[in-house]
């Protein structure tokens, strides 16, 4: 499967704007013959608490954006946009993965970043999900997710693709560079990372969108600046290697100190 992550200079707060670059980066994947294309975290607005209409017509355009480029490209489309639904009173941080025929399904974030106060302003999910990408089993997670292992470790034996949309800034650029690592290295799963650059308010962001392997090596990365990270990924390099170093089923899951 060919991955593309679309690593974005994302325009404050302006969803046109920010459609507007989804479509050209995705036309680019097309040609390239990319068969999942993925969009950072909030890709629509940047990393902003949106409200009320606001929200609304983030989540309505974002996901209208996902099926439109999923079904006029023929490939399979990811990313996460403010939501707020009638009869909700917070929105959520919502990814969406869309085949080209349909959505197949969507993810709430579940940790919520309290540092910003995101857990004052949106609403948590509650599950984690999956869904099958030609014959890869993938489970999407959102940035501050990151930091959670269990969201990897949880069901890792029966996953095999993991997809963080992000906009993790510069100040802890080190942490989201390791973390993908050893989110890979212990679910023995390909982890897909895509980041934003560029400057928000006071803070930057420096990309370093990441294809990292089931044994940790860096399939693909990207630097500082807008751009397309292509990689292509096999689905037996996960069965490979949990045959030849399978430290998944030594895990004792439920331990308490």
């Amino acid at each position: 499967m060919k991955v593309a992550l679309a690593q974005l200079d994302l325009v404050a707060r302006d969803v046109d704007a920010n459609i507007k670059k989804a479509w050209a980066f995705a036309k680019s994947a097309s040609e390239m013959n990319v068969d999942l294309f993925v969009l950072p975290e909030v890709f629509c607005t940047g990393f902003f608490f949106l409200q009320g209409e606001e929200a609304r017509n983030a989540g309505k355009k974002g996901e209208e954006c996902l099926r439109e480029i999923a079904s006029k490209f023929s490939m399979h489309v990811c990313g996460s946009f403010a939501s707020l639904l009638d009869g909700e009173e917070k929105p959520t941080n919502r990814f969406q993965l869309w085949s080209p025929e349909a959505r197949l399904l969507d993810y709430d974030k579940i940790h919520l970043f309290s540092f910003a106060g995101e857990d004052k302003r949106y609403r948590s999910g509650e599950d984690l999900v999956s869904a099958e990408v030609l014959g890869f089993r993938v489970r999407p997670l959102i940035c501050y997710d990151l930091r959670f292992d269990y969201c990897f470790s949880q069901s890792a034996e029966v996953l095999d693709l993991f997809i963080v949309p992000a906009n993790w800034p510069s100040e802890r650029h080190t942490h989201w560079q390791g973390l993908l690592k050893a989110r890979a290295i212990d679910s023995q799963a390909f982890v897909v990372g895509v980041n934003r650059v560029g400057c928000a308010g006071k803070l930057s962001y420096e990309g370093g969108s990441m294809v990292v392997a089931p044994n940790g090596d860096i399939l693909g990365e990207g630097s500082g600046v807008e751009g397309l990270i292509v990689s292509d990924i096999e689905l037996s390099a996960v069965q490979d290697w949990r045959g030849e170093f399978s430290s998944l089923k030594d895990r004792r899951v439920g331990l308490v100190g």
